[in-house]
């Protein structure tokens, strides 16, 4: 509220400044109560032009400031040595609705002085900043230097954008430079509090880089000028990486493999279908080595010499003439079986199940079922069915009884589908389309969902997708 001692006539208060100043007193008062001037100092009178800030009627001043609602307080000043950056003196705090200030016993010097102007809240965070550069200071008098425009010292977030969802790791984050500021503190956190900070950059430059894990982030930043004034911080905006990303190519893409395998990501999915190879991978598997190979024939000694050396059959699929094998390390595997049968090969998975063994890989290729059974996945039953048409109706009695789907493949005219108790998902999602699934994944990733299987049949991709 305006104390009824501010509230005068533009051409009273304008009086009364003139007539202060004529005494070399603070114009509308404040803090400071004496004249301090030599042969070495001077004084600078001021008042502030706002500006992007709520204002109220035109007085004296081009634009005054609304304090209550800007969330202004108080009003600083500080002098500086222009060629230096030294600090040189300061004045302040006056109340904010003063709207003007004088600063004392500054040196004097010639067009070499820079006067920045602070507004700030009741906790000292400076909500406005404002600057005049080359400031003449004579000494012995006070020097009036006319309006200083402060404007809001918050930048503006550009990018990554609020609530988006990046399916790379490497991430520029972008914000509108802010009048004044030589820097700016950047801060991402995997809380909204920022008790749990990833980044603390305290002289970040937009665009600056910054490589993610997968996962949820918030992000804030907040300007520094070259005397090391902070502003405020700029909103809080989120954003979530993807633990999980994919890739379609006409050739199988090695290159693409080799770059997200350089930022954390491993295979968990390979299909081919429609012209297309399909590449899921993902971050958190627990694996952490991994190979992979394409042959003509099933790649029986390129996997006998892989298991030798420790890795585990995870993805298996056939396309454009060639077998398609990765290789993980980090399974939790204890042991595997593969078999290749021109049929659907029931009684070796019947064998096998009675070993402890369970199906984890299943595809067909070249006029052949190529099933692996794995031991020491954690599951604790399976079931499997082939259909001529998506077997939804025996997903939905299986997903009833606690089972998920842990396999899809097409093959001889018929869909092959693989259920399993004990996979640890809570929900699951499949979808068929003509093509491949690109919305129906990015829906599902916001929810939290992740690519758990991928075939493609009978000019159909199906995606399961589980939680």
């Amino acid at each position: 509220m305006r104390t009824s001692w501010k509230k005068v006539t533009e051409v009273s208060h304008f009086a009364v400044c003139i007539f202060l100043i004529i005494l070399v007193s603070a114009c509308g008062g404040g803090s400071d109560t004496s004249y301090e001037t030599s042969s070495d100092t001077g004084s600078i009178a001021f008042s502030v032009e706002w500006r992007g800030a709520p204002t109220e009627s035109s007085g004296r001043y081009a634009v005054a400031l609304d304090c209550a609602a800007a969330g202004v307080s108080i009003v600083e000043g500080k002098v500086y040595d222009s060629y230096y950056n030294n600090y040189l003196g300061g004045g302040g705090p006056w109340d904010c609705e003063a709207h003007a200030g004088t600063i004392y016993g500054v040196s004097a010097g010639t067009g070499s002085r820079t006067v920045v102007i602070l507004g700030k809240d009741s906790s000292g965070t400076v909500l406005y900043r404002g600057e005049l550069i080359n400031v003449t200071v004579e000494p012995g008098i006070t020097n009036y230097v006319g309006d200083i425009v402060a404007e809001l010292f918050s930048p503006t977030l550009l990018s990554p954008s609020d609530s988006s969802t990046l399916t790379s790791i490497d991430i520029d984050f972008e914000w509108n430079p802010t009048q004044g500021a030589t820097e700016y503190r950047l801060q991402i956190s995997t809380d909204s509090s920022f008790t749990s900070l990833v980044i603390d950059e305290a002289s970040a430059i937009s665009p600056f880089p910054v490589t993610l894990s997968g996962g949820t982030y918030y992000w804030r930043v907040r300007p520094i000028d070259s005397y090391g004034n902070e502003g405020m911080w700029s909103e809080v905006w989120s954003f979530a990486v993807s633990s999980q990303v994919w890739r379609t190519s006409y050739d199988f893409p090695e290159t693409y493999i080799e770059e997200r395998w350089n930022e954390g990501y491993g295979i968990t999915s390979v299909a081919y279908g429609d012209a297309l190879w399909a590449v899921v991978m993902s971050q958190g598997t627990d694996y952490y080595l991994q190979a992979w190979a394409t042959r003509i024939e099933f790649p029986e000694t390129y996997i006998n010499d892989r298991w030798i050396e420790g890795y585990y059959i995870t993805s298996l699929a056939y396309g454009n003439g060639l077998w398609a094998v990765v290789m993980s390390k980090g399974t939790g595997y204890t042991d595997q079986w593969w078999k290749t049968d021109s049929i659907f090969p029931e009684d070796f998975i019947n064998d096998r199940w009675n070993e402890g063994y369970y199906i984890t890989s299943l595809a067909y290729g070249d006029g052949l079922w190529a099933v692996v059974m794995s031991e020491g996945t954690g599951y604790t039953y399976q079931w499997w069915n082939t259909e001529s048409i998506f077997p939804e109706d025996f997903i939905n009695g299986k997903w009833d009884e606690g089972f998920a789907i842990t396999s899809v493949a097409y093959g001889d005219g018929l869909w092959a589908v693989v259920m399993s108790e004990g996979t640890g998902y809570t929900y699951q999602w499949w979808n068929t389309e003509s093509i491949f699934p690109e919305d129906f994944i990015n829906g599902k990733w916001d929810e939290g969902y992740d690519i758990t299987s991928v075939a493609y049949g009978d000019g159909l991709w199906a995606v399961v997708m589980s939680e």
